[in-house]
């Protein structure tokens, strides 16, 4: 299912937040890359995220060695505690 069959909701109120929370479940880490839109700035998401999983789990932005666009050479890796 591709995004433009899903209404575009605040994070935390959509499907998206389900998946994360599953691979979470799943998987040791979850690892999001890249945090800045087409035109190279960062995600207005972003704050949400770490925000939002914050609360339970523990949230970093690393600096990656790969720069996928101008300005897109960071990560955000949320892990179980």
């Amino acid at each position: 299912m591709g995004m433009e069959h899903e209404k575009v909701v605040p994070w935390g109120r959509n499907i998206d937040e389900y998946r994360a929370i599953f691979l979470l479940r799943v998987c040791r880490e979850v690892r999001l890359f890249p945090l800045c839109g087409l035109d190279s700035r960062e995600s207005e998401l972003t704050k949400q995220v770490i925000e939002y999983f914050s609360r339970d789990f523990k949230t970093e932005i690393l600096k990656t060695d790969y720069q996928f666009q101008k300005g897109a050479d960071k990560m955000l890796k949320i892990q179980r505690f």
